[in-house]
């Protein structure tokens, strides 16, 4: 049972649904995307329980998935793209963290 939890709330879940994201907003495609944002609801949610900014990034996380799947739909493919830039950042920040801990 592990296993499955750290598949959709540990690091796992956040390389599935960032792949899945950008594979969505660099190929104009939906479902790639309503997928991510199932893989994303797991870390998320994990996120939501931080202190500071933390939780602000989680929200941020799901609402700029939500909007990607909806402009993807009006074949608007370039603010979806500019949309996954704070959260790659955002995770390479966590992973370097987790890193040099």
């Amino acid at each position: 049972m592990p296993i499955v939890a750290e598949l959709f709330f540990g690091w796992p879940a956040i390389f599935i649904f960032m792949a899945l994201a950008t594979f969505g907003a660099w190929g104009v495609r939906v479902a790639p995307i309503v997928i991510a944002l199932f893989f994303a609801l797991g870390p998320s949610y994990y996120l939501l329980g931080a202190n500071n900014w933390i939780p602000a990034v989680a929200l941020y996380i799901l609402l700029s998935l939500l909007i990607s799947i909806v402009l993807i739909r009006h074949r608007k493919p370039t603010v979806p793209r500019a949309l996954l830039v704070p959260i790659y950042c955002f995770y390479i920040w966590l992973g370097y963290v987790v890193a040099t801990q």
